[in-house]
């Protein structure tokens, strides 16, 4: 079927539509990465600051406030999810390795090690999509 060509008129409003489109979808999509940014980052501080070691939970503290700050929604959702990462803390055993010395090193403990692996774990995974869920509309 033969069909006119547009009008410079339809040819700049089919543009701008389409431009409008696509920044739209551009922008929801960086909201939800900023939000799945900032969940994974509190799930991350929020491991930190369970550590022995000081500086680590100096560090979480920060991290985590600095989230508070600059994120959305409720504490009481953040505090969920912290609560959850807590929970499988206390379940999963400290990550460990032995030094460069010789093998009868004493095992040194890894936390950012462990805190790598526990943010990637099925229960705090599921807290974080939990989370996300229960925050996303504060990131619109």
């Amino acid at each position: 079927m033969f069909r006119r060509p547009l009008s410079p008129t339809r040819l700049v409003r089919a543009a701008v539509l389409g431009a409008a489109l696509l920044s739209t979808s551009t922008a929801a999509e960086a909201r939800r990465a900023a939000l799945r940014a900032d969940v994974e980052g509190y799930a991350m501080a929020a491991c930190l600051t369970r550590q022995d070691v000081p500086y680590l939970r100096e560090q979480g503290h920060l991290w985590g406030n600095a989230i508070l700050q600059r994120g959305h929604g409720s504490v009481e959702d953040w505090t969920t999810l912290a609560d959850a990462v807590g929970a499988a803390a206390a379940r999963q055993t400290m990550s460990m390795a032995r030094g460069d010395g010789a093998v009868h090193d004493a095992l040194k403990p890894m936390p950012l090690l462990f805190c790598h692996e526990l943010v990637r774990s099925p229960a705090v995974r599921a807290a974080k999509v939990r989370a996300m869920r229960h925050l996303a509309p504060d990131y619109r």
